[in-house]
């Protein structure tokens, strides 16, 4: 099976962000024991499904798989972590003034 890493690496990296922002989703509204506890499930399994999507992409460049499909999944985590990092300082760097 050709890429067969990568195709794995891409389906886990699309479960990943499909379960945040699903948990993000469910989060608003009334509070309850059964809605925290999904919103956990979700969570953890995005973020187990994004290292799983790493690992594979980089069983992927291992095994010197062909194409760019091994990559998404490091490359969407690592902007999704630089997107955590950078907001709040450019928010403490720009301020926090209203329109």
């Amino acid at each position: 099976m050709n890429n067969a890493y990568s195709r794995t690496s891409a389906v886990f990296i699309i479960l990943g962000i499909s379960f945040l922002a699903l948990s993000y989703l469910i989060a608003g509204g009334e509070p309850s024991v059964e809605k925290a506890n999904t919103i956990k499930l979700l969570f953890f399994s995005a973020i187990s499904s994004m290292i799983v999507s790493n690992l594979l992409g980089a069983v992927g460049i291992i095994r010197r798989e062909r194409g760019l499909l091994k990559y998404s999944g490091m490359l969407t985590v690592t902007f999704l972590i630089l997107g955590t990092v950078f907001v709040p300082i450019l928010m403490g760097i720009l301020g926090f003034t209203t329109p």
